[in-house]
C-alpha cells in the first residue's frame, strides 16, 4: 500500500519501501531520490499545519509552548503540558466487546479490533459476575487478533462475559495533564491529574483517575448521554461554583449518580426543584417553595433510638440521650384517677422542640393518658394518669421522638 501520509509509515526500516508510490526500495532510479524527498517534505508540511488527519502519540513528556489545534486525536502515556490553548476536534471512535478479570488482569475479546500494543484505550466496564472492572483510561498489552490485555488498579475475578465499551481518540492521558484553555469535541480521558489555567469545554464523555483542578469554568457536555467518571476528587477553589447541566432530568437518569448504579443520585424534575431517586424512582423532593415530600417513610435511621428503664417509681426521672427511644416503667401501683409525672432527661432536647410520646405496650385499652406537659434545653416532663377506674401496677413501655423544631 503506499504510504501518503506518516503515520503510515513503519517503525521497521526494512519495510518503507516507497512514499507515495515512489519506490525507495533498493536498486530504485537515482531519480526517485529527489522525488522521494519532496514527497516526504510534502507530507511533512500537511501533518504539521493539518491537513491530513493523523492521530498523535507521545509515550513521553508532550510540552506545547503555542496554541494547539489538532482535528485528529491526542494520546500521551507520560505527561502533557501545554502552555497555550488546546482544542481538540477529533471525533471519537467507539467499538465493543467482553471482558473477564482474573487478578488484576483485565482480558478483553473484540473481534478484529486492530489494536496495537502500547495504544492507550479509554475502556468503560459493565458489571459482571463478581463485580464491575474499573472505567478508566489504559495502556494495552499482549495484543491478538481478537483480545488484549490491561491491568486493573483493583484485583479480584470477574466472569460471566459482561460487555465493555472501547472508546479511542478525544483526548487521552495516562500521566498528568497541565494545561490553558482546553476545548475537546471528543472524550477526554485523563489516568492521572487534570489541572487547568483556564477554561474547559468537553463535549464528550469525561473520564479523571485522580484529581481535576481549574481556574476557569469547566463544562462538560450537555447532555445525559455523555458520562463524566471522575475516580479522584473535583475541587472548586473559593468564590468558586460548580454547576450542572441545567436540564430537567428524571429519576430513571439522574444527573448526579454512581458508576455502576446510574438510576440512585439527584435530578432536577423541574425549575427550583430537586429530587433524590434510588432505583429509577423518585423518593424525596423539595420544591420551590420549600415543601419536602416522600414517597416513603419518614423517620430515624437504626442507631438513633436507645432504651432505659425506670427505677423506683413511675416518678422517678430517667436518662437517655438520644433523638427517640423506649422508656420502661416501674410497676409500681398507680390509684384511680391518680396521676405521676417524672422527667426525661436528653441533651437532644431543644427549649423549642416538639416530644411526641404514646404507649407502645403494657396496657388494656383506654387505662392510661400520657402526654408531655413541658419543654426544655436538655429535657422534658412526661404525664401518666391512671384513668381506668381501679387500682393499676402495669409495667409500660412508653416510645418517644423528638421533633426539632424553631420558634423564629
Amino acid at each position: 500500500m503506499a504510504k501518503t501520509k506518516i503515520s503510515e509509515f513503519s517503525s521497521t526500516a526494512s519495510n518503507n519501501t516507497d512514499i507515495d508510490g515512489i519506490s525507495v526500495a533498493e536498486g530504485m532510479a537515482p531519480s526517485n531520490v529527489n522525488n522521494a524527498f519532496r514527497e516526504l517534505m510534502s507530507q511533512l508540511k500537511d501533518w504539521q499545519s493539518g491537513a491530513v488527519s493523523q492521530d498523535m502519540n507521545v509515550n513521553g513528556v508532550l510540552t506545547v509552548s503555542g496554541n494547539t489545534v489538532l482535528s485528529a486525536n491526542l494520546t500521551a502515556t507520560g505527561t502533557a503540558t501545554i502552555s497555550g490553548v488546546t482544542n481538540l476536534t477529533a471525533s471519537p471512535a467507539t467499538s465493543s466487546g467482553t471482558y473477564g478479570r482474573t487478578g488484576t488482569t483485565i482480558t478483553v475479546s473484540s473481534s478484529s479490533h486492530g489494536f496495537s500494543n502500547g495504544q492507550v484505550l479509554y475502556l468503560f466496564f459493565s458489571a459482571g459476575t463478581g463485580g464491575t472492572a474499573t472505567s478508566s483510561a489504559y495502556t494495552i498489552s499482549n495484543v491478538s487478533t481478537n483480545t488484549f490485555d490491561v491491568t486493573d488498579a483493583v484485583s479480584g475475578s470477574i466472569s460471566g462475559s459482561p460487555s465493555v465499551t472501547i472508546t479511542r481518540g478525544g483526548f487521552t492521558c495516562n500521566g498528568a495533564v497541565v494545561r490553558s484553555s482546553l476545548s475537546v469535541g471528543g472524550p477526554m480521558n485523563v489516568g492521572g491529574d487534570a489541572t487547568l489555567n483556564g477554561a474547559a469545554t468537553i463535549s464528550g464523555a469525561t473520564v479523571l483517575s485522580s484529581t481535576l483542578a481549574a481556574n476557569g469554568n469547566i463544562t462538560m457536555g450537555n447532555t445525559t448521554t455523555n458520562a463524566h467518571i471522575l475516580n479522584g476528587s473535583l475541587t472548586a477553589t473559593t468564590s468558586s461554583v460548580i454547576y450542572l447541566d441545567d436540564s430537567v432530568t428524571t429519576a430513571s437518569a439522574p444527573v448526579l449518580s454512581w458508576d455502576g448504579d446510574t438510576n440512585t443520585g439527584f435530578f432536577r424534575p423541574a425549575a427550583d426543584t430537586i429530587a433524590i431517586a434510588t432505583g429509577g424512582t423518585e423518593r424525596v423532593r423539595i420544591d420551590s417553595t420549600g415543601n419536602l415530600t416522600a414517597t416513603g417513610s419518614v423517620g430515624y435511621p437504626t442507631g438513633s433510638g436507645g432504651a432505659v428503664t425506670q427505677i423506683t417509681s413511675k416518678s422517678t426521672g430517667v436518662t437517655l440521650n438520644t433523638i427517640c427511644g423506649q422508656i420502661t416503667t416501674h410497676n409500681a401501683s398507680l390509684g384511680s384517677g391518680v396521676e405521676a409525672s417524672f422527667t426525661l432527661t436528653n441533651s437532644k432536647i431543644a427549649a423549642t422542640d416538639v416530644v411526641v410520646v404514646c404507649i407502645a405496650s403494657g396496657a388494656t385499652t383506654n387505662t392510661y393518658q400520657l402526654l408531655v406537659d413541658a419543654v426544655a434545653a436538655g429535657s422534658c416532663r412526661i404525664f401518666l394518669r391512671n384513668s381506668s377506674g381501679t387500682s393499676r401496677a402495669d409495667t409500660l413501655v412508653i416510645n418517644f421522638a423528638v421533633i426539632k423544631s424553631v420558634a423564629a
